[in-house]
């Protein structure tokens, strides 16, 4: 059975404030995003970066459900689709939801 971790960072976030990243440069990184357009932008910066073992979820989270595959959190427990999709999907703040004040 295959597997998908559920683990999120945001989009700007980078080594700086992801320590365990900085000593990662020499393992297995896979990045995994809704679609898989953010995580395959990502990995070609992080290969840029140094980094040397690093891919992307072709199909993204939602192939993944696609194609049946179970996904499950970091304790091993399945994760249904909708809530991953909704895990995943960029939320506005409430001073972006606000009109521009003049």
């Amino acid at each position: 059975m295959c597997r998908a971790e559920y683990w999120k960072r945001p989009v700007n976030t980078n080594e700086e404030t992801v320590p365990e990243l900085a000593d990662a440069r020499d393992r297995e990184i896979v990045l995994i995003c809704r679609s898989g357009k953010r995580s395959v932008l990502a990995a070609d910066v992080m290969q840029q970066m140094g980094y040397k073992d690093v891919k992307s979820l072709k199909t993204g989270m939602r192939g993944w459900s696609d194609y049946e595959q179970d996904m499950v959190d970091a304790e091993g427990r399945l994760v249904d689709e909708d809530s991953a999709i909704d895990y995943f999907t960029p939320k506005l703040r409430p001073e972006q939801l606000a009109g521009k004040k003049a």
